[in-house]
């Protein structure tokens, strides 16, 4: 009886963990890419003490469709895959806060057109994403943002079977640049 509560209490709070998504470099075969990423830190006050501004721009000469981020994709829950990678002066990798396990589409959306993003040459979409991750002490470290949309290397799964044929596959990525981040326990 005691092991079974156990098993089921520890069911029960599975529903909020720290994720385990691949944060590996998408394929090497992705697309050539039409857009360009910046990055910018932005002040906060707020329990999320790094927030960062992230315009992705068309750089081609066609239009460019992409799609918004669903609840998770941070996180490399679905795709497309909004994501940082962040590194310490050591060069190790820093761990991802934990989150609730309810992700995907976001409230009161229609898949997908609510998600569909046409971007026109010289356009950008421009979104604030906060850092969600453990950052344990105030200091430099080597930030960089991927917009990864490889349904090769990242099947998928789940509800979102399907994605729309006309949305750009491949990857692209910011400049790796080092940033003062603050101490962050997420």
């Amino acid at each position: 009886m005691k092991l079974t509560t156990t098993i089921s209490f520890a069911l029960v709070l599975g529903g909020c963990a720290v994720p385990r998504a691949d944060r590996s470099s998408p394929s090497q075969k992705a697309d050539p890419a039409p857009l360009s990423i910046t990055v910018t830190q932005l002040e906060s006050d707020s329990w999320l003490r790094n927030l960062f501004a992230v315009s992705i721009r068309n750089t081609g000469k066609d239009d460019v469709t992409i799609l918004k981020p669903l609840d998770g994709s941070d996180y490399s829950l679905h795709l497309p895959f909004y994501r940082f990678i962040v590194k310490d002066q050591n060069g190790t990798m820093l761990s991802m806060g934990s989150r609730c396990g309810i992700s995907g589409l976001w409230a009161d959306t229609k898949w997908p057109d609510d998600y569909l993003l046409v971007l026109r040459s010289g356009e950008e979409f421009k979104k604030t994403f906060p850092l969600c991750f453990v950052v344990p002490e105030d200091g430099e470290y080597e930030l960089r943002f991927e917009y990864v949309m490889d349904l090769k290397t990242y099947p998928r799964k789940g509800k979102l079977r399907r994605y729309p044929e006309q949305v750009w596959k491949g990857a692209v990525s910011s400049e790796t640049k080092t940033f003062k981040l603050r101490k962050q326990d997420i």
